[in-house]
C-alpha cells in the first residue's frame, strides 16, 4: 500500500488583470457618487455631462476641450476620457492550485490473481487577480476540471491448469492461461457553470447568487429515476438575479462602455456537478503459440459491460423568467426540447438517444482474432 501527497503550483498564467480605463471607486467617492450600489447614481453617470440634472449635482465635468457635450459622466471620469476601454489583455496575473492525497493498494499475482486500486482525493483552483484598483485582491476557485474523488480498479487473472481435469488434457489446455481483465473507474460529475444573470438592468455576463437554504437539484442526477424526456432536473428556485440588496461590494470589474452598478459571482461550486459517468470494461484473451514464430491470438473487448444509461449535462442557460420553473419548451408529443436544469434527448446519434450531447451508447463487444507468423 502507498499513500503519497502530490501538489504543483502555476504562476504568471494569463488572467484579467482590468481595465486601464476603468472608473476607481475612489475616483466615484470624490464625487460623491456610489453607483455600484446606489440606483440613481447609477443612472446619473450614464448621462450626458451636458444633462440638467448632472450640472446640478457635479457641476462643468468636461475633461478636455472639444469633449462632447453627448459624454456620458462615466466617459468624462476615465483616466483617459478620449477612450472607452482600454482592456489589458494576457496579463500574467493568474495562479493555479493543486493538491491531493494519492493512495495506491496491489495484490501482487498469487495464483493467477492481480488487483491494483487507487483513490485520488484532490482539488484544484485558479487564482486571479479581480479588481485592478487593489493588485493584492484575488478570487480563489475552483478549475472547471476539478473531480475532488477518483477511484480506479483493475482486476486480472489468469486462469490455471486445473487438477479436476487432469484426465482430460485436452480440455485442460483449452482452460489454462485466459487472461481475464476487468478495468472500472468511479469520479465526481464534471461541474456546472452556474446560470447567467437575466436582469438586463444589470453588467451582462454576471452569474446568479445562490440561495440561501434551497436545494440545487430537483431530482438526484445519480439515481436510476430519470426521465430527461419529461424532467427538469436542476432546481431554479436556487438562484437569484443579481440586484443592490445581494451584491455585497465591487469585487468584479466593469467591463463594458456603461457600468450597471451591481455584479453577481463568477464561480463554480463544488456541490453542483453533473451526473458521475462510471466507465467499466472487460476483456477476455489467449495466445496460443503454434510454433516458435507462429502464434494465434484471439481477444474479446467489452466496452461499458454493465451497459449503464448515461445522460449529459443538463442545462444551465435559458433559466427564463416566466413560472416558478422558468421558460421549459416541449415538442408536439410533450417532450422536453430545452430549458435551464433539462437535456434534450429527442434528438438521436447513429440511432442512439444524445442526452445532451453525450450519446448514450449501450454495451458494446469486439472480438478480435490475430495471427503472427
Amino acid at each position: 500500500m502507498e499513500a503519497t501527497y502530490v501538489a504543483s503550483r502555476g504562476v504568471w498564467w494569463t488572467g484579467p488583470l482590468g481595465l486601464l480605463n476603468q472608473v476607481s471607486p475612489a475616483n466615484y467617492a470624490s464625487h460623491g457618487l456610489d453607483p455600484y450600489h446606489n440606483a440613481a447614481d447609477n443612472t446619473l453617470i450614464n448621462s450626458a455631462v451636458s444633462a440638467a440634472s448632472v450640472v446640478a449635482r457635479l457641476g462643468n465635468l468636461t475633461p478636455y476641450s472639444g469633449f462632447p457635450s453627448t459624454g456620458t459622466v462615466l466617459n468624462a471620469l476615465r483616466p483617459f476620457p478620449q477612450f472607452n476601454n482600454l482592456a489589458v489583455t494576457g496579463s500574467p496575473t493568474g495562479k493555479t492550485y493543486y493538491d491531493s492525497l494519492q493512495t495506491k493498494v496491489t495484490q501482487r499475482l498469487s495464483h493467477g490473481l492481480s488487483v491494483t486500486g487507487s483513490f485520488t482525493w484532490s482539488k484544484s483552483l485558479n487564482f486571479t487577480r479581480q479588481e485592478f484598483f487593489n493588485p493584492d485582491s484575488s478570487e480563489k476557485q475552483l478549475q472547471s476540471t476539478d473531480r475532488p474523488y477518483a477511484l480506479n480498479i483493475n482486476i486480472n487473472y489468469t486462469t490455471q491448469r486445473s487438477d479436476m481435469l487432469n484426465k482430460f488434457k485436452f480440455v485442460n489446455a483449452l482452460w489454462k492461461d485466459w487472461l481475464v481483465t476487468w478495468s472500472s473507474t468511479y469520479q465526481s460529475g464534471t461541474l456546472l457553470t452556474p446560470p447567467p444573470q437575466t436582469n438586463t438592468n444589470f453588467l451582462g455576463g454576471s452569474q446568479m447568487f445562490r440561495v440561501p437554504g434551497v436545494p440545487l437539484f430537483l431530482k438526484d442526477l445519480n439515481c436510476h429515476c430519470l426521465n430527461p424526456y419529461t424532467d427538469q432536473f436542476l432546481n431554479p428556485a436556487a438562484w437569484s438575479n443579481v440586484t443592490g440588496s445581494n451584491t455585497p461590494d465591487y469585487t468584479t470589474n466593469n467591463s463594458g462602455g456603461t457600468l450597471n452598478g451591481f455584479f453577481g459571482p463568477s464561480t463554480f461550486y463544488g456541490d453542483f456537478r453533473g451526473q458521475r459517468h462510471p466507465i467499466e470494461s472487460f476483456n477476455l484473451g489467449r495466445n496460443f503459440r503454434i510454433k516458435e514464430r507462429m502464434n494465434f491470438q484471439i481477444r474479446a473487448e467489452f466496452t461499458n459491460i454493465l451497459n449503464r444509461t448515461f445522460i449529459g449535462d443538463p442545462g444551465t442557460g435559458n433559466f427564463g423568467a416566466i413560472g416558478p420553473r422558468g421558460v421549459i419548451s416541449r415538442n408536439n408529443a410533450g417532450q422536453i426540447t430545452s430549458g435551464f436544469g433539462t437535456v434534450n434527448a429527442t434528438a438521436a446519434v447513429n440511432g442512439f438517444p444524445v442526452l445532451g450531447g453525450n450519446a448514450s451508447l449501450p454495451r458494446q463487444g469486439t472480438l478480435i482474432g490475430r495471427f503472427t507468423f
